[in-house]
């Protein structure tokens, strides 16, 4: 099954099974409509283009890792349970791993003492125009990077992937309050950087870092 990013979107057409929930869509899906499965792509690829971009610092590498979710959600469609009729929690659980598997491979490349695939981040000129004259977009993946790991796992579900506190704290393992206090220590730090002197809008700047539409 072949898919884009955004199809319908793109297209601009309003389609009633937008107005579908995941489960309704996924069980559709199960009967061969690949129609409804497209729906599914297009509610969640951007949110899981977004998180794979921010871990693996590669628009490309991100775009695998949609592939590979995407084509796994298809293949295991008869067996997937929804969570509260969302599809989200399962796609980036897929994503989480595909992506940790990714980062081990380049480590181990590293300690091989392979030239690893480059990492830096891959900024094209719209990205770098939403941030300021200085382009603090360096240091903001740097700050990121310095994160303890609960923090960052928890800061790129929530604010690239678009998971609520509880999908998030489910994925995680933890307490909704325990990543309600690990977002609030991450955005803190990150406003530092981003807004030295106002920590608001700090969660609207940060998501902009990666988005499907720099295709440059």
């Amino acid at each position: 099954m072949y898919l884009t990013m955004n199809t319908s979107k793109r297209q601009g057409r309003r389609d009633p099974l937008g107005e579908l929930d995941d489960g309704t869509l996924l069980a559709m899906a199960r009967r061969g409509d690949e129609h409804a499965f497209a729906h599914l792509f297009d509610r969640h690829s951007d949110g899981v283009f977004r998180y794979a971009a921010v871990r693996l610092r590669s628009r490309d590498a991100a775009f695998d890792v949609v592939s590979y979710v995407f084509a796994e959600a298809w293949r295991q469609r008869h067996t997937i349970e929804p969570q509260d009729d969302s599809l989200r929690p399962w796609l980036f659980a897929v994503a989480r791993n595909c992506t940790a598997r990714q980062i081990r491979s380049s480590m181990r490349h590293d300690h091989r003492g392979e030239v690893p695939e480059q990492r830096t981040p891959d900024h094209a000129e719209r990205v770098a125009e939403k941030l300021d004259a200085n382009s603090v977009f360096p240091a903001v993946i740097e700050e990121i990077d310095r994160l303890p790991a609960g923090a960052r796992e928890a800061l790129t579900l929530h604010v690239w992937g678009g998971m609520t506190y509880e999908e998030v704290a489910s994925e995680l393992g933890v307490e909704v309050g325990t990543v309600k206090s690990r977002l609030s220590r991450a955005r803190a730090r990150l406003a530092k950087v981003l807004h030295p002197d106002d920590a608001t809008g700090t969660d609207a700047t940060i998501v902009n870092l990666y988005t499907p539409e720099d295709q440059t």
